[in-house]
This record gives C-alpha cells, sequence and structure tokens, in this order.
C-alpha cells in the first residue's frame, strides 16, 4: 500500500486583476477577454449508487467582460445553486475571469437518457430562479456507464447541445469504525497533546474511464480543526455532510489504478474543544469525472491538495489566459456544441457558447475513528488542571 502517493497541498495565486493587452478590438486599446452577452451553459449530471444528495441542475445565462461593464460586481454567489461542484465550477469561473452574468429565464431546456436505453425519457427542467434550471421532481434515471443529451434553446432561438456520457461505476469498502492507537506525546512547552502512532489508510480505486477526480473528507470536528470562530461558517455547511467544504478536499488525474487516504489523530489537549473528544467521525466523497469535465474544472478554494501532471499542466494554461487575457481559452475549453436550424452541429469555430456539461460518478462513505489510548486521559487534564 503507497503511503506516501497523496496530495501536496499547495495555493494556486489567482490573479484577480490581470495586466490588459492592447489590441484594436475596443476604442481603448482594451482586449475582451470574451464578446458581450456570451452564452453561458453549464450542467452536472451525477451518478450514484449511494444517498442521492440533490437533483441535477443546468445554468442558462449571458457574459461579458467585467472591465468593460461601468461599475462592476463580482458575482458573489447563485443562491439557486445547490451542488457545491456545480456551484465552484460556475461561481469561480465568473469571478476569476472578471465575468458579469445575466441569467437566461425563458430558456427550454432539456434533458434526454440514458440513450438508446429502454429507460430513455426526455425531462424538461424547471427554472428555478437566476437562470438555474432544475430536474426538481427527481424524473430522469441517472445511470453509470451511460450516455445523456443536454439541449437548450435560447428565448431568441439560438440551439446549443452536447452528449455526455457518465463513467463506469467502481466500489470503495470503507469500514464503519476504525480504531487507531494514541500515545501522549506533550508539546516541548509542556503542553499536553496526543497524537496517533501511524496513520490509518484507506484504499480507494479510480475507475478506468475517469479523467479528473474530486476527493472531500469531512468530520464532525472540522470546526476545531480549521479554528473557526463561532460566527465563520464552512463553505455548504447547509448543504449535506458529505458535500460541505472541511478539512480535506482534493483534484487528481493520477494514473494509478488505486490510492490511499490517510487517516490520522493529533488533539492539542489544553483546548477545551479537544480535551474530551472521544471520537471522530468522518464523512467521505469520492467523485469521478469523464472527458467533459477537464480544462473548466475550477477548484474549490485557493488551498487545495492536487496530484498528476495534467493538473499542473491544467493550471498553468488557466492561468497564463488569466495573465494575458487570452480570448480564446474560454471557447477553447468548452464542450457546449451549437445547433443550426436543420438539427447540425456547427463547427467549433462557429460556435458563440462557453460552458460545459458531464457526467460523474460518485461514492459516499462514513466511518468513525475511535481513539485508543496507551494513557489515562482523565490523569493527564486532571494533572494539568483541566
Amino acid at each position: 500500500m503507497k503511503k506516501s502517493n497523496y496530495w501536496i497541498i499547495i495555493s494556486i495565486i489567482l490573479l484577480s486583476a490581470c495586466d490588459k493587452i492592447p489590441t484594436n478590438n475596443s476604442e481603448d486599446g482594451v482586449y475582451k477577454i470574451i464578446p458581450d452577452d456570451t452564452p453561458f451553459i453549464a450542467g452536472l449530471l451525477e451518478a450514484t449508487n449511494d444517498t442521492v444528495h440533490h437533483y441535477p441542475e443546468i445554468v442558462v445565462g449571458y457574459v461579458s467582460d467585467g472591465n468593460f461593464v461601468p461599475e462592476y460586481k463580482e458575482v458573489k454567489d447563485i443562491q439557486e445553486l445547490y451542488n457545491p461542484t456545480l456551484w465552484t465550477q460556475v461561481v469561480r469561473t465568473l469571478q476569476r475571469f472578471e465575468l458579469t452574468f445575466e441569467a437566461e429565464s425563458e430558456a427550454k431546456v432539456m434533458v434526454t437518457g440514458p440513450l438508446n436505453k429502454v429507460q430513455q425519457k426526455t425531462v424538461v427542467y424547471i427554472h428555478e430562479g437566476n437562470g438555474v434550471y432544475g430536474d426538481v421532481n427527481s424524473e430522469l434515471e441517472l445511470l453509470a456507464g451511460d450516455e445523456y443529451l443536454l439541449s437548450v434553446e435560447l428565448n431568441d432561438g439560438r440551439a446549443y447541445s452536447k452528449i455526455t456520457k457518465i463513467i463506469n461505476s467502481i466500489e470503495i469498502e470503507v469500514p464503519d469504525t476504525i480504531k487507531i492507537d494514541i500515545v501522549y506525546k506533550p508539546f516541548e512547552n509542556g503542553t499536553p497533546r496526543e497524537e496517533s502512532i501511524e496513520q490509518k489508510y484507506i484504499t480507494y480505486k479510480y475507475p478506468k474511464d475517469y479523467t479528473i477526480s474530486e476527493i472531500q473528507s469531512n468530520s464532525n470536528n472540522d470546526r476545531d480543526i480549521l479554528l473557526l470562530g463561532e460566527k465563520e461558517n464552512l463553505l455548504f455547511q447547509d448543504r449535506s455532510n458529505f458535500l460541505r467544504a472541511g478539512s480535506l478536499y482534493g483534484i487528481s488525474t493520477s494514473k494509478n489504478t488505486e490510492d490511499t487516504l490517510h487517516k490520522r489523530w493529533v488533539r492539542d489537549l489544553s483546548d477545551p474543544r479537544n480535551n474530551r473528544v472521544t471520537i471522530q467521525k468522518e464523512w467521505m466523497r469520492f467523485s469521478y469525472f469523464g472527458k467533459d469535465m477537464w480544462e473548466n474544472f475550477q477548484n474549490l478554494s485557493n488551498w487545495f491538495g492536487m496530484k498528476g501532471i495534467k493538473i499542473e499542466e491544467m493550471y498553468s494554461r488557466f492561468e497564463e489566459a488569466l495573465s494575458t487575457r487570452d480570448s480564446t481559452y474560454l471557447f477553447d475549453v468548452s464542450t457546449i456544441e451549437k445547433i443550426d436550424e436543420n438539427g447540425e452541429i456547427l463547427p467549433k469555430s462557429d460556435n458563440d457558447a462557453i460552458g460545459f456539461f458531464a457526467g460523474y460518478f460518485s461514492l459516499y462513505k462514513k466511518t468513525v475513528l475511535i481513539p485508543v489510548r496507551n494513557f489515562d486521559l482523565d490523569s493527564v487534564l486532571t494533572a494539568h488542571g483541566y
């Protein structure tokens, strides 16, 4: 079992204000990163054998270069977006490229699938507000290994589509409980502290047809671990324990067939939030995306774990596009296809929309860490006056 092959925690410093390159595409010589009112379509379909946390949603709207908009205001949130991964792809893209967003409330949005299967049906998505359309009754059956067609017709008649495939399912075995041996190891100044003798590892697999994975691990002690104040909240904490941001988040394009997720225990016993902890509940999410979710992928925050050469290539191009204000980038990485009046897909060079439509498979697992101490906790706490 590999113990050293794990995410290296790094920080991607994203440029919020990029140098403007003089060109002849505007009167003041500033290069637009995208044409005004560019259609923006984004959606994800999740298949899982576990709990379904929410129905699928598709975002439809128009984006413009915020540098050319008087009194530009950064998009902080789209409240109707429930899925944290879709929220991140949409909101972070708008923020990092300094784009405005105008919702399209009168589009016709449909998803058909699973294609060429007896279960195939077409579901019209309902507009929920702010350009977010959802399968609010969870009518569409979402199956691993199958294909689905997105069809979007804008209010002005322009039409777009995209077929995506949800990758094949896998299974990961996670024990209900994990006992972990704990030793008393005070700080150099004598402050009481405990830690696990060794880390425990959960082996997880990568599907053969995946392109990028997203792994989260959250615990009931994340507020304490991350030193959050009373009025501070964990991102997406209103979604579920599996979906909210916590102490671990990582993305990977590793070519390994399997990897390991480590579990360890470290507590400063002088902290009253820590010195009476008897168990730790852990919620894990393993999500695997296919080829339709690649260079569009935005990370959940500026701090994250990542692994794989392809990841480095992806973010290098992403950062370069930001710094040079590359007007071709968002169209190059888009997977949305434009349809002509005959229903034919137009060449990519004729497409005027950006965004993505992608499927992914997820596993939701839970375990409980149980500390097995080789010392008497009450005696240590009493000796230090706690």
